[in-house]
């Protein structure tokens, strides 16, 4: 799964209450907690970037193409 469709894929697999609930858990993560599950889902190389940029949960659950490229330099050829 592509880190910007983390929204997308929640809210096919979930019912809208759950899907707040997963977003509201998420939007409580740290940096840390990020780095932790982008190496979970094996996107671990990419970690430095969101830990430098210090992408926290919030701002995970709001990442999209534009963003990924232009704030964290990363593009369709790195995922």
């Amino acid at each position: 799964m592509k880190v910007w469709d983390l929204k997308n894929d929640l809210a096919c697999k979930t019912g809208v209450s759950e899907n707040l609930a997963i977003e509201n858990m998420i939007s409580k993560w740290t940096s840390e907690n990020v780095v932790n599950w982008l190496a979970e889902i094996g996107l671990g190389d990419l970690g430095h970037i969101f830990e430098s940029k210090e992408v926290s949960g919030t701002q995970l659950i709001h990442l999209n193409d534009t963003v990924l490229a232009n704030d964290l330099g990363i593009g369709n050829a790195l995922l």
